[in-house]
């Protein structure tokens, strides 16, 4: 007695290392590592990128005193430098997108892919279009900008030296968020919640109303500026004075991350897309498509036969296996 022909086409199947399993989020895995991280070194003049597999490599050097990096929806870094933004090409081919009379420092996009930047010691936040149109978006409570953020809703935070961040909605009227423990530079969130460092060395973390409490504080932190969360929620600090990238888990668990970065800024990760169901389902589909006629000619015959016939005639041209004569 054998397996019908469905079961044998599973045996098949695994044998070839195509069973499908449900598919997995990053967000399922607790501390996974599936991202990129770039961080700007302002000592280097260079931006730094790090791969899930703990390789580091300069990925562009910027020829300018580097500050705040984020990515547009189509995977380009963009980096505020000395005189104006630059922006970096996935391959890191790099090109001026915005020539500035000051050096920006924050970094942020809204949802219509406008860029938002600050000029920290005129305090003023400027917006630029997608196509480099350059204009005023806010000059309102601000006191020496650092680090921008959006927000689910379209708002856009501010840290501001002066111990405080600055929420400004969509039609341009700002209002004071919250006060912090010490002057604020990066902003990030995650979970509905924003954080920011803090220049008492510390992570603050404040809720949608503004209420604020200390996520991280300890000797891991010496002088934090930008920080950037991860699709899992690990969360990853540019320490300026330490000269590394430290990571915090979702419970506040902190661990150095990447060291011997002299005086990283700013920090941005990229996404690694995950292929989708489909895309597994559509393979598997094309490489089960050859074994449609091994299957009817073993019909009839012993699973196991079935199984041997696969190995023999199949395995061989799948190649990194050698066929017995």
């Amino acid at each position: 007695m054998h397996p019908p022909l469905f079961s044998r086409a599973l045996v098949l199947a695994a044998a070839a290392g195509l069973f499908i399993a449900p598919a997995v989020s990053r967000a399922d895995v607790p501390g996974s590592q599936s991202d990129v991280l770039y961080v700007s070194s302002f000592g280097f003049n260079e931006i730094e990128q790090f791969m899930p597999n703990g390789a580091s490599s300069i990925f562009a050097d910027t020829g300018a005193y580097p500050y705040g990096v984020e990515f547009d929806s189509a995977g380009n870094l963009y980096v505020g430098a000395t005189g104006g933004i630059e922006k970096f090409a996935p391959n890191g081919t790099g090109s001026t997108f915005a020539a500035l009379s000051f050096d920006p420092t924050g970094i942020a996009f809204d949802a219509a892919g406008n860029l938002y930047t600050d000029d920290f010691y005129n305090s003023i936040i400027y917006k630029i279009t997608p196509n480099g149109t350059v204009s005023v978006f806010d000059t309102q409570g601000l006191r020496y900008p650092g680090g921008l953020a959006f927000d689910s809703s379209g708002n856009l935070y501010a840290a501001n030296w002066g111990n405080a961040i600055e929420k400004i909605a969509p039609n341009g009227s700002a209002a004071l968020f919250a006060r912090t423990s010490g002057g604020p530079t990066g902003l990030a969130f995650y979970g509905g919640n924003l954080y920011s460092t803090s220049g008492s060395d510390a992570i603050q973390e404040f809720t949608p109303s503004g209420a604020g409490s200390t996520f991280a504080v300890g000797s891991l932190l010496n002088n934090p500026q930008g920080l950037a969360f991860d699709a899992a929620g690990n969360l990853f600090v540019a320490n300026y004075s330490g000269g590394n990238v430290v990571e915090y888990t979702p419970n506040g668990i902190g661990s150095v991350y990447a060291s011997g970065i002299f005086a990283p800024e700013f920090v941005a990760i990229q996404e690694v897309p995950e292929p989708s169901a489909w895309v597994l389902l559509s393979l598997g589909a094309i490489l089960l498509l050859p074994l449609r006629r091994l299957v009817a000619g073993t019909r009839g015959k012993p699973w196991f036969y079935t199984f041997a016939s696969f190995h023999h005639f199949y395995l061989p041209r799948l190649g990194g296996v050698t066929r017995r004569a």
